[in-house]
């Protein structure tokens, strides 16, 4: 999978392009639907021959998940639809089931071939395809009927005399068909899944590619700690620490090797490897907060920059120097994952906003100055590098960010769980010791209040009516002031909320971060809210 599905979902939510957004759904929607979207066991496989996503080449890949699993997530945040969110639960839960190593690092892959016994041929596809025979020996006659009405099972087939399972129609349509609501039918739905995936596990199972690749792990534990914060799963959280713990033990400070297979390492990591790992290891701080996390990504950015860097023409290299070879390669450019250059570009400039470290940003803005002529030539190579390329020109447009070199996390909670709650969000500030943001109504008029706007997507310069609920503000004399100040410290919460019959498409947050010596400039961010599933 290309990150172009990544690039439009991250324009949508920074520029409130909707065509961008409603493009991915249209496809995700029909992913989730199809025979790529392994229905029983979770997770997708490889690709599809045809363009109704029906029937794949059964191969499934890490980075396949991962991916997919980021640009479910991020579709979930934008629109509330509770179906994705659903579908990421699915492809993570087979991740940590059925490619983890006891270890807590993540398999390869698994192989399109199956057997139907131990002695017989190798055949695509055979572990995951069904009969209305096997289906009706493996659940209750009502399970079983819905099931195969559900998923469209037929004698004949629609794969080589057996049935991929595909939802024939749309989780709407099929709940008026069947005249249940969507949660009591899923709630059907996953006990048949769960059934299924215990009845093939007694198959001959494909073959399990057990190399552990860092880059690839480091996608996937970026996307678990992520979805740790936003499907509130704290045992995502637990995987990505265990696994990032792994990685981290089978390296020296700032030397990363890039395969692992059964206890033994191999060759020296890659570009990708280096920053894929700390692209994780700023999402695993963002999870939990230790600082441990963010010491390990220093530590393997310096060591990045020097190994990898090209110090005359910009970029970063692939690989190591090394003796042997004639030309070192250095391609900015997607492939069916995101460039190891777009990956060192988005990490490095994360990396700045959380630590404070503003050598990171003058790395980044060298390496993206070299790729500019390839970019303008040929955009749509390099999804990956633009969302990196916009974070850096004109900041992250994340529910999670960070101002102050660091010392203050603001994140924007949003609760989808049922129509009664999305008209309400948590805004969130995280303040290190010696740091502030003035209150809502400080006792100086000549201070900036912290306040929060909601606008509309037509009139973005009219604010709309809008309930906040301040947090109590404390009062403080500090070093720059001789009079007192009303201030928040800490942790502030902002409990935010408007009437149904609006629809706010962003939410600004206009806000001045002190210490007790000085002010930083004042800053409005704007988070994306609108939601249409």
């Amino acid at each position: 999978m290309r990150p172009g599905y990544f690039f439009l979902l991250k324009a949508a939510e920074s520029e409130n392009n909707a065509l961008a957004l409603d493009a991915v759904k249209t496809a995700l929607d029909a992913m989730q639907q199809g025979g790529i979207h392994d229905q029983s066991g979770g997770g997708f496989h490889r690709y599809t021959v045809d363009p109704e996503w029906l029937t794949p080449h059964f191969e499934k890949m890490l980075y396949n998940q991962a991916q997919l699993a980021q640009v479910y997530l991020l579709a979930y945040r934008l629109t509330g639809n509770q179906l994705y969110a659903r579908t990421v639960r699915q492809i993570l839960d087979y991740v940590l089931r059925d490619m983890t190593d006891s270890h807590g690092g993540f398999y390869s892959a698994t192989d399109a071939d199956s057997r139907l016994t131990p002695e017989s041929e190798a055949e695509e596809g055979l572990f995951f395809l069904w009969t209305p025979a096997q289906i009706k020996a493996a659940l209750p006659a009502d399970l079983a009927k819905l099931t195969i009405d559900v998923y469209g099972l037929t004698k004949n087939g629609n794969f080589e005399g057996r049935n991929i399972l595909y939802l024939e129609q749309d989780w709407a349509t099929i709940t008026k068909q069947h005249q249940q609501d969507l949660p009591v039918l899923l709630k059907k739905i996953d006990a048949i899944r769960e059934t299924l995936y215990q009845v093939r596990q007694q198959r001959s199972k494909p073959l399990r590619d057990e190399k552990i690749l860092t880059a690839w792990n480091g996608r996937m534990i970026m996307v678990l700690a992520e979805a740790a914060l936003l499907l509130e799963a704290p045992h995502y959280l637990s995987a990505a620490q265990k696994a990032a713990q792994f990685l981290l033990s089978r390296s020296e400070a700032g030397q990363l090797w890039r395969v692992s297979l059964h206890g033994q390492d191999s060759i020296p990591g890659n570009l990708e490897d280096y920053a894929g790992l700390i692209e994780a290891l700023n999402a695993l701080y963002d999870a939990d907060g230790n600082k441990q996390w963010l010491h390990h990504a220093q530590q393997l950015a310096d060591s990045m920059i020097k190994q990898f860097q090209d110090s005359e023409q910009g970029g970063f290299f692939l690989s190591i120097a090394d003796e042997h070879l004639i030309i070192r390669p250095k391609s900015p450019e997607d492939g069916a994952e995101p460039s190891g250059n777009a990956t060192a570009l988005r990490a490095l400039v994360q990396l700045a906003a959380r630590s404070g470290e503003t050598r990171y940003l003058e790395t980044a803005r060298n390496n993206l100055a070299a790729f500019a002529g390839q970019i303008q030539a040929q955009p749509a190579s390099f999804g990956y590098l633009l969302v990196a390329a916009q974070e850096l020109l004109r900041g992250s447009s994340a529910a999670l960010r960070y101002l102050a070199q660091g010392n203050i996390k603001i994140h924007l909670q949003r609760d989808f769980s049922d129509t009664h709650t999305q008209n309400k969000a948590r805004l969130s500030i995280a303040m290190q010791a010696g740091w502030h943001i003035n209150a809502n109504q400080p006792l100086q008029k000549s201070l900036i209040a912290t306040e929060i706007f909601l606008h509309s997507e037509t009139k973005p310069d009219k604010t709309l009516p809008v309930n906040v609920l301040y947090p109590v503000a404390v009062e403080a004399r500090l070093g720059f002031s001789q009079k007192p100040l009303r201030l928040y410290q800490d942790t502030a919460v902002f409990e935010v909320s408007w009437a149904q019959d609006i629809k706010p498409h962003t939410l600004e947050l206009v806000l001045q971060a002190c210490n007790d010596k000085h002010c930083l400039p004042p800053e409005k961010l704007s988070f994306f809210l609108d939601v249409g599933s």
